[in-house]
């Protein structure tokens, strides 16, 4: 079923990207005609596999090469099966697709044909798809990547699989009313890894933060927050707090001491993208009661 999904998804002529965080070879791309074979071939490895939903006009990662669309979709970082059928019965236009990653849920909304959007109106309408289903609101970039179906969520073994493939399909404009502003966060990298710090299970344990808060960042539980992105935004809006500087947040969250680290350390090359991109959004929250 999994080749069924993907070649039902890819509408859009271009570059697919498949990349791999095992493989010395990283990425790869394909075009349209040979991507769910490749994809096919790539998910037989039984490695921790990722896929570009949307192709790219070049052999390129970044935003600027995409200017095709092919679906809406949201990463439900929960196993809570139950919640999720509750909140996709409260939605008003059903999935074309339902795939288990592993951990969670990632939900797709084909389109019924290639669509050439503008970068900010698809940022905002899969940002507010996330905030409605409670699911990860990070995950709105047209580059985007996500877990390949027949490949292995690394982090514990399991096999991600589609779950559900229906004959949906949509417009884009369908799901215009989910549509929210997104704010570009210009993401300046560290010049070394010299500006990290270190931080000793000790000092969490004193910090005057809530149980939850210390739980998060020790044995890296949700506590409460719908997906593990929310759940470090929270930990680093209580650091904030805190007046704890940038490098020592980078610190903590790159130790795998940590359970609030998996994230980040999963993302590999990401990871540290990914965290300062965290930093900023946590400074758009008021600090949690």
């Amino acid at each position: 079923m999994r080749r069924k999904f993907l070649t039902k998804l890819a509408k859009a002529e271009g570059f697919y990207q498949l990349s791999s965080v095992t493989e010395k070879a990283h990425n790869k791309f394909y075009s349209r005609e040979n991507f769910p074979r490749a994809a096919e071939v790539w998910a037989l490895s039984n490695g921790h596999i990722f896929f570009s939903p949307n192709p790219r006009t070049e052999f390129s990662g970044k935003d600027e090469a995409v200017k095709k669309f092919n679906a809406f979709f949201a990463d439900y970082d929960s196993s809570d099966k139950g919640k999720l059928k509750k909140r996709l019965g409260e939605f008003p236009v059903k999935p074309s697709a339902v795939i288990f990653s592993g951990r969670g849920y990632h939900i797709y909304w084909f389109f019924k044909e290639a669509e050439e959007l503008k970068h900010d109106y698809f940022r905002g309408i899969q940002k507010g798809i996330a905030k409605f289903l409670g699911a990860d609101t990070t995950i709105f970039n047209p580059s985007r990547l996500m877990r390949l179906p027949g490949s292995l969520n690394r982090k514990n073994g399991k096999k991600v699989e589609v779950i559900f493939l229906g004959e949906n399909e949509i417009n884009p404009s369908n799901l215009e009313m989910f549509y929210i502003p997104v704010q570009t966060v210009k993401i300046e990298l560290p010049e070394s890894s010299q500006e990290t710090g270190r931080i000793e299970p000790d000092e969490i344990k004193k910090l005057p933060v809530s149980r939850t808060t210390k739980l998060r960042i020790l044995r890296g539980e949700l506590g409460g927050a719908p997906s593990r992105s929310e759940r470090d935004i929270r930990i680093v809006r209580a650091l904030l707090s805190l007046h704890w500087p940038r490098n020592k947040i980078i610190g903590l969250f790159s130790d795998p001491r940590y359970g609030c680290s998996d994230k980040v350390r999963e993302k590999e090359r990401d990871g540290l993208r990914y965290l300062l991109f965290t930093i900023e959004k946590a400074k758009e929250y008021k600090e949690e009661k």
